[in-house]
């Protein structure tokens, strides 16, 4: 019994000094500890969604960049107060701004959701290249892979920002340094085929495509290294096809042959 009353009192205790911090000191990350806890039920409290609101929306007031980001979602979808796109991007723009890379991608997602898959009619934005740039870079520049991906990517093909093969390769190879895929494989079509800036580098491409065949991602979608290739390969000159061959065996061998005969 002893020891049941000081586990109570040590909640207590400390449910008492997230309370006095988040409300006297204005401490963000009280806040937030203290929605965790309405949540799922710690420390003694009761879960109760809407005390979890409560306090969220307090810790976003307070600044606190993941609370940012969750009021922000909140008014994205409409969860527990009315939907308001203006305040979302707002709340998710300074959760970004803060380094919350979370929020950057969420913000890129909603500027570049071309295919509408991402998010529905009543939570879709204007597609706008330049502010997916922004979110993106904001990310990247806190060490996010698939940020510098999309960085890349839009330097690549001019999404928001003027073209640049140099810093496309840039951020594209910072991506994949970190395990990036899709880095992997656009690298790798890039020192396949060339650009007007960039001289076709097969051995380059050869390893971009190793490094991506290898990993699950590969495996589970259609898009292996091969595939991304493909369309490319008929293009080459026969010294070039069979040297790309030899140095990647990762490619469907078959499936290449035949494309190169058409």
């Amino acid at each position: 019994m002893l020891a049941l009353g000081g586990v109570a009192s040590a909640q207590s205790y400390r449910l008492d000094s997230l309370r006095s911090a988040a409300t006297r000191g204005g401490d963000g990350l009280a806040s937030l500890t203290l929605a965790e806890g309405y949540r799922f039920g710690r420390w003694g409290l009761t879960q109760s969604p809407d005390s979890e609101r409560v306090w969220i929306a307090r810790a976003a007031a307070q600044g606190q960049p993941e609370a940012l980001y969750l009021q922000g979602c909140a008014y994205l979808r409409g969860q527990g107060v009315k939907r308001d796109l203006t305040k979302a991007l707002t709340l998710l723009d300074r959760a970004a701004t803060a380094g919350y890379t979370r929020a950057a991608r969420t913000l890129v997602d909603l500027y570049s959701d071309t295919t509408h898959r991402v998010f529905d009619a009543d939570t879709r934005v204007p597609i706008n290249w330049p502010k997916a740039h922004a979110a993106a870079r904001l990310g990247a520049q806190q060490g996010d892979a698939s940020l510098a991906y999309y960085l890349g990517w839009s330097y690549r093909y001019g999404r928001g920002v003027r073209a640049s093969d140099s810093l496309a390769i840039a951020w594209l190879d910072t991506a994949a340094r970190h395990g990036e895929v899709r880095a992997q494989l656009l690298l790798g079509d890039i020192y396949l085929q060339g650009t007007t800036t960039v001289v076709p580098d097969l051995d380059r491409a050869a390893r971009y495509y190793r490094q991506a065949a290898t990993h699950p991602y590969a495996q589970i979608e259609e898009t292996t290294a091969g595939r991304v290739g493909l369309h490319h390969v008929e293009q080459l000159p026969r010294a070039a096809f069979n040297h790309s061959l030899r140095l990647n065996p990762f490619w469907p061998w078959g499936a290449l042959e035949l494309r190169y005969r058409k």
